[in-house]
């Protein structure tokens, strides 16, 4: 599950909220704007940005892989860091994941989404608000769904994410219905002066 660019700009647009809350939500945006794993965030600090040339970089090892991550700190990125000064400071995953989702019910995530569980070995699909499903994690699957959609190669998506196989990355390949049905029209689209003859 991701969140779409109109969501994640309901975030960052949001009016302010209470202090844990506004730390919940700079946290989320963070992890959507570079794509990392909570775990990482957890470890974070003013060290990890280190300027190279023209360009100010997030640097960092993954608790996960013990890879080295280095990215590109975006306009967005920037913002975060300068608008939430206590963004690196740590928080359980088991509280953020708890209020991210009081924060995206606030900020009107609120499409419903197929939920597909398993109660005595019965597969059970149900229909929830989007709010209630967003974790943590969905910040890192919103950042390679976005960075497809944006145009980021998926080699260099899969650089910024410290995966050592591109089929690691590939599953941030799959485009959302709406963008495949569009897409299939248009390449299947009659052209205006079509040949009959």
């Amino acid at each position: 599950m991701t969140l779409t660019q109109l969501e994640v700009n309901r975030l960052l647009h949001m009016p302010q909220q209470e202090n844990f809350m506004e730390n919940v939500r700079g946290k989320f945006l963070f992890l959507i704007f570079n794509g990392m794993r909570f775990s990482d965030l957890q470890r974070m600090g003013d060290g990890n940005i280190v300027q190279m040339g023209e360009f100010r970089l997030l640097r960092y090892t993954q608790v996960k892989t013990k890879e080295v991550v280095t990215i590109a700190l975006s306009d967005y990125a920037e913002e975060i860091i300068d608008r939430w000064p206590d963004l690196f400071n740590p928080m359980s995953e088991q509280a953020f994941n708890s209020k991210i989702k009081d924060v995206c019910k606030e900020a009107g995530i609120k499409e419903l989404v197929n939920v597909t569980t398993y109660k005595g070995g019965q597969r059970v699909q149900e229909q929830k608000p989007k709010w209630q499903t967003v974790s943590s994690h969905v910040g890192r699957h919103t950042h390679g769904v976005l960075s497809i959609e944006r145009g980021l190669h998926t080699r260099l998506l899969q650089d910024n994410f410290g995966h050592g196989s591109l089929s690691s990355t590939q599953v941030y390949t799959k485009v959302n219905d709406l963008e495949r049905y569009k897409a299939t029209l248009e390449a299947w689209k009659r052209p205006e002066n079509e040949v009959t003859k």
